[in-house]
């Protein structure tokens, strides 16, 4: 299992224009592919106008074959020059998949986080066992947690990546607060890595049920270069 994460932060005043754009274009554009999995779009909880698309992929090569399709570019061609300020991709491969069978959370209530960490190169290894042993036992178990799951980034084999999905937004701010994250937290930063990232986010879209129109399908077909 592959994740495509895209970090876009949008325009000012651009954000319902990118949304529309979105809802129209982005989605048929993946779903129909064998070895697409699930396409989300979330949204920051601090920052209101950085936003994450989320891909989902069996197979590496059904994803790139997608990513050179015409109306992907299309679409990453103009919502990058009608809505885009900055973007930032990476392709991260699943080291360990959560047991339990998937369950969707709706887009009205669900959230995710997604962490980051870089690892020391004498320490590579060592928050695999950490993360087996804690959510097994601690995380998993957690009220609302309906996924968790770690990466690896082939490109940067140092940077480890957590993906975790909650029912509401409420359920992951409780589990940010639980004394066991900071007791995790402190030993990984002690023992295991050099940096850490992290993203909290409001589940927006879900795009296997985004429409396509005619007129967007016109816009989108075609590539525009960016300006």
């Amino acid at each position: 299992m592959f994740l495509h994460f895209l970090k876009m932060v949008i325009l000012p005043d651009r954000v319902d224009q990118f949304l529309t754009l979105y809802r129209e274009s982005h989605s048929p554009v993946f779903c129909d592919q064998p070895s697409h999995r699930g396409t989300y779009l979330f949204e920051d909880f601090y920052n209101p106008r950085q936003f994450f698309i989320l891909r989902r992929w069996s197979d590496l090569p059904g994803f790139e074959t997608s990513l050179q399709s015409e109306s992907h570019r299309g679409f990453r061609a103009r919502s990058q020059r009608l809505s885009i300020e900055r973007d930032r991709s990476y392709v991260i491969s699943r080291t360990r998949a959560d047991p339990r069978p998937f369950v969707s959370i709706s887009a009205s209530t669900g959230a995710a986080r997604l962490v980051m960490l870089t690892e020391p190169p004498d320490k590579r290894g060592v928050f695999t066992d950490l993360f087996d042993t804690f959510t097994d036992e601690h995380a998993r178990p957690q009220p609302g947690c309906r996924s968790i799951e770690l990466y690896h980034q082939a490109s940067s084999p140092h940077r480890v990546w957590v993906f975790g999905l909650y029912r509401t937004s409420g359920d992951l701010e409780a589990w940010l607060h639980n004394p066991l994250i900071f007791t995790l937290r402190e030993n990984a930063q002690a023992h295991v890595y050099e940096r850490m990232e992290s993203w909290d986010m409001h589940l927006r879209i879900d795009d296997r049920q985004s429409p396509l129109s005619e007129q967007t399908m016109a816009l989108v077909t075609v590539p525009e270069a960016r300006e």
